[in-house]
């Protein structure tokens, strides 16, 4: 069974960026290779989907702003 990977091009200048905000939310497992002078990200989707989404914490309209919306409509 393979790995599902999450894959996008990054600009050269924006890669240190991407880089620390992947790390900052926790996203350890980066793959990064250079093709025709792109350069690509890849990440395995369940580690990307851990680090936006805990698992202890994946509720849908778990905070206070999704909860106004919801009784608003």
């Amino acid at each position: 069974m393979s790995k599902e990977i999450v894959q996008f091009c990054v600009t050269p200048y924006a890669l240190s960026d991407v880089l620390l905000a992947l790390h900052n939310n926790g996203v350890k497992e980066i793959y990064l290779t250079k093709c025709d002078n792109d350069l690509w990200v890849r990440i395995p989707k369940e580690r990307l989907e851990r680090a936006v989404y805990p698992i202890k914490e994946n509720i849908i309209n778990d905070c206070a702003c999704c909860n106004k919306e919801v009784e608003e409509k």
